[in-house]
């Protein structure tokens, strides 16, 4: 097996979460005498893959994390308790600290005139939305941002407390084709589905919203 060497790219944006928990995997995994090969296999997974999340080439997902804590985890819930923390460490900087917040909310408010709120975004919109940006992304990068922006749909099925959740979006947000005419069929009908749920109000403001008010002549007094 040929070591995956990490990229520069992300060894850099990699936080200390990342660090601390490929440390951990490596040290626990050479404790218990398993070579990165074996170690995959006992999780489902390629040697490469092993070595990638080891140098920080590919941070640990959600699914690779679970099966750390399952085959070497020991039982402490090192890994467990790394996911949360693990999914910070996914966002840009300019959202880090208002993701806990979010995530935490029992009540939430958002007016959108331009694309649909990352809260409600499927896959393939916020993946057309965030690999369109410049400079280009890699793929591992991109693929990190969008499962990190997904998993905030998780606030949409928390019960305890349950979070009401308000949506407000002009029209043109519906009209406008992000990634094609498909990917947005895709997002309304996910829009539709989610405007079922019991704490989630979506509202559309019509393109002519508003403009009798703003155009009506003065009256005479």
């Amino acid at each position: 097996m040929v070591p995956v060497e990490p990229h520069p790219e992300n060894v850099v944006a990699a936080g200390g979460t990342v660090l601390l928990v490929a440390a951990l995997a490596k040290a626990l995994r050479e404790q218990l005498g398993l070579t990165q090969e074996e170690l995959g296999k006992l999780m489902g997974y390629t040697a490469s893959a092993i070595s990638a999340m080891e140098t920080c080439a590919q941070p640990a997902s959600d699914k690779m994390l679970m099966a750390l804590e399952e085959h070497i985890g020991g039982g402490l819930g090192i890994f467990e308790k790394a996911r949360k923390f693990i999914l910070l460490d996914k966002y840009p900087p300019q959202f880090k600290n208002f993701a806990p917040m979010e995530a935490e909310a029992v009540t939430l408010a958002s007016y959108e005139t331009f694309m649909v709120d990352g809260l409600f975004q499927t896959p393939e919109y916020a993946r057309a939305l965030i690999g369109g940006g410049f400079p280009k992304l890699s793929t591992e990068k991109l693929e990190q941002l969008v499962d990190a922006r997904i998993a905030r749909r998780s606030l949409l099925d928390r019960k305890d407390p349950t979070a009401m959740i308000e949506l407000i979006v002009e029209e043109s947000v519906l009209r406008r084709p992000f990634g094609g005419w498909d990917v947005l069929q895709g997002q309304l009908r996910s829009l539709a589905e989610d405007a079922e749920r019991d704490n989630v109000t979506i509202q559309v403001l019509p393109l002519s919203g508003g403009c009798e008010a703003h155009t009506r002549e003065p009256t005479a007094t």
